[in-house]
């Protein structure tokens, strides 16, 4: 069981060093929900002093922390790791209140989250948010990614 432990940890940092690339870390995101080791590599993830990119990384390492709930069987463990993800998101978002993917990352949070938590008060501005801004994102690969979160919504 030691072993096994010790081969995850070494093959989760090497994949968090080499996940350096936002759309690699979109991808973890992505399969963070059906898979816990998608979801450690993702809070693990250092977080460079300065570059490019880091209020985004934040928002994924914070958001995959919330997502690790789904993970653990303890409730106070499940309640801490989505607390500590929420602060650091909503930390990130009040930072950087016009950055789209910091939005949509806190929406797919919010549309998921059990409603007994109470985090689904920026619901609606932030889809207002993701909507209007949707014309105005360069980034192919993110707009692509909030227009079939979306379109998977209304569906």
């Amino acid at each position: 069981m030691k072993i096994r432990l010790i081969l995850l940890m070494i093959i989760s940092a090497q994949v968090v060093a080499n996940a350096s690339t936002l759309p690699e870390i979109r991808s973890l995101y992505r399969k963070a929900a059906g898979q816990e080791k998608s979801c450690r590599i993702l809070t693990e993830l250092q977080i460079p002093d300065k570059g490019e990119n880091i209020s985004e990384l934040i928002g994924y390492k914070a958001a995959a922390t919330m997502v690790m709930a789904k993970y653990v069987l303890n409730p106070i463990s499940k309640i801490n790791y989505f607390r500590k993800g929420k602060n650091m998101l909503e930390k990130a978002v009040r930072n950087d209140t016009k950055n789209v993917e910091l939005r949509f990352l806190r929406f797919t949070i919010q549309t998921n989250a059990p409603s007994f938590l109470g985090y689904n008060n920026s619901i609606k501005t932030d889809q207002q948010f993701l909507t209007v801004s949707l014309p105005y994102i360069n980034d192919l690969a993110l707009k692509n990614m909030i227009t079939r979160y979306l379109s998977d919504l209304k569906a």
